[in-house]
């Protein structure tokens, strides 16, 4: 009973249409059947009686007809994306369109942006084969969330928004609770990308806020008119794109998700959401299988520099520039079955499906590659650096400069093949307790170490299955949570 409601619900606006249309063509019908002005219909001419049957029919389709109408109406004018939606897509090749027809230079300025993005790239890679690999580091991004709403589903809560911003730390840091969904294959080049967001506690004049702007506006659809990014187009203005990332939330129609731009940042830098996708995993949106919040972490992906896994052609020759993601022919929809394989990787593993920048669903989602983690985090290095020192300021988060419990708390092997080390490097750390959790959220050790004695700690997870474990460390000097892979 409650799918035959779903989908009414969903088919409603298709079924009053129809209904509409059937009507008129009757009517049309009914009225010429004498005549001989229709021969282009190709049909027989009906033969309309006023039969009890006949009028009870139509009759029938009418009353249908009305109740649709009278239940739209009270609806209210539905947006296209609350609607049933199939497939993923992104508008920031189309949003670079637009910008192309606004800057003549902009391909000239991305090619500059991604040349250096790819020197810094190399810098790095040159350093690992050589045995001197340069550490990552662990930035901050502070974002402001405007909610553009004129209808009042649209008025995303506080509570989404805030769950959607959990959803993509745990996602960028690969502690997601379905992390232990990737598959074995790709586990050791899966990436804590060392990139959090944090939502904005003081907004650009100094007062406190909740880093969530609500702001009604007269526009219904951003797609056919406006633009989310500009007050006077019926949006709301950036705040200083030098120190918050900034999130428009807004009803962007044409079917789209999501949209965002690369850097240098500017007073357009950031991403678009459609309101329906804001939400995670236990508190999802109204989008169904892309409202799990996972479309801010595909389009974050994008402001870091981070092309379509498929490289936005269906052929072979066209890649996402990264060494570690597989070649893919295109887009994938839905959620594919492990190995999924296409005429550009013909055999197991296939593509990476799962790939944040591929289009699956949010549920299909779990992983960043270390090749995309080298990718971000030089683009950030080149040309986001005041978006990060700005996070002590507008976030209240520890400063890049200032030692982090990352910096302090280490673990060793990774992979493992059984026993893990936690290594403590400043000596006023007397205790350690940490958890271990596995692959489904369980807890499978939990202790509480004295390291007064000695800077490292051994675990032993010898009797433990091959997998993902999480290890959730806590300090006196804070708390960090990694991920260790087990591989014997």
């Amino acid at each position: 009973m409650l799918k035959s409601f779903v989908w009414l619900r969903s088919n409603i606006r298709i079924l009053y249409h129809s209904c509409s249309l059937l009507l008129k063509y009757l009517c049309y019908i009914i009225c010429f059947s004498k005549s001989k002005r229709i021969p282009s219909l190709k049909i027989q001419r009906l033969n309309i009686t006023n039969s009890m049957k006949n009028i009870f029919t139509i009759c029938l389709m009418l009353a249908v007809c009305i109740t649709g109408e009278n239940y739209m109406q009270a609806q209210g004018a539905a947006p296209q994306n609350s609607e049933v939606v199939t497939s993923r897509k992104c508008g920031t090749k189309e949003n670079e369109q637009y910008l192309r027809s606004e800057d003549p230079l902009y391909d000239v300025k991305k090619e500059d942006v991604m040349k250096t993005v790819a020197a810094k790239v190399k810098e790095r890679e040159d350093a690992i084969k050589n045995g001197t690999p340069h550490p990552y580091a662990q930035y901050t991004i502070p974002i402001v969330v405007h909610v553009l709403w004129n209808t009042t589903a649209e008025n995303v809560s506080d509570a989404k928004v805030t769950a959607m911003i959990s959803q993509i730390n745990m996602d960028w840091s690969h502690t997601n609770t379905d992390a232990g969904n990737t598959p074995a294959v790709w586990q050791p080049i899966t990436a804590d990308m060392q990139i959090q967001f944090c939502l904005a506690t003081k907004d650009p004049s100094g007062a406190a806020t909740t880093g969530i702007v609500h702001k009604q506006t007269s526009i219904t659809d951003f797609s056919s008119s406006g633009n989310p990014k500009y007050s006077a187009q019926g949006g709301d203005d950036a705040w200083d794109f030098n120190k918050y990332l900034n999130v428009w939330v807004a009803d962007i129609g044409n079917g789209l998700f999501g949209y965002a731009n690369f850097p240098p940042a500017s007073a357009s830098y950031g991403t678009v959401l459609n309101y329906c996708t804001v939400g995670s995993l236990t508190n999802p949106g109204l989008c169904g299988a892309f409202g799990y919040g996972r479309t801010l972490s595909h389009e974050i992906g994008h402001n870091f520099t981070l092309e379509h896994i498929w490289g936005d052609e269906p052929n072979c020759a066209q890649d996402d520039g990264v060494a570690d993601t597989p070649k893919q022919a295109d887009a994938s929809s839905g959620c594919p079955s492990f190995p999924h394989t296409d005429v550009c990787s013909p055999s197991s593993p296939g593509i990476m499906y799962m790939n944040y920048m591929d289009y699956s669903d949010d549920m299909c989602y779990n992983m960043f590659t270390n090749g995309q983690k080298n990718l971000c985090q030089s683009t950030i290095a080149s040309y986001l650096m005041s978006l990060v020192n700005s996070a002590a300021t507008v976030c209240g988060v520890t400063d890049v400069n200032t030692i982090s419990p990352a910096d302090i708390i280490s673990l060793y092997p990774n992979p493992s093949t059984g026993e893990v080390f936690i290594t403590a490097e400043l000596s006023n750390i007397n205790t350690v307790d940490f958890k271990v959790y596995n692959s489904i959220g369980e807890v499978v050790l939990s202790k509480k170490t004295n390291t007064t004695s000695s800077r490292e700690t051994k675990v032993d997870l010898s009797n433990n299955p091959d997998g993902i474990y999480l290890f959730q460390v806590k300090t006196s000097e804070g708390m960090i949570t990694k991920k260790i892979v087990i591989n014997r």
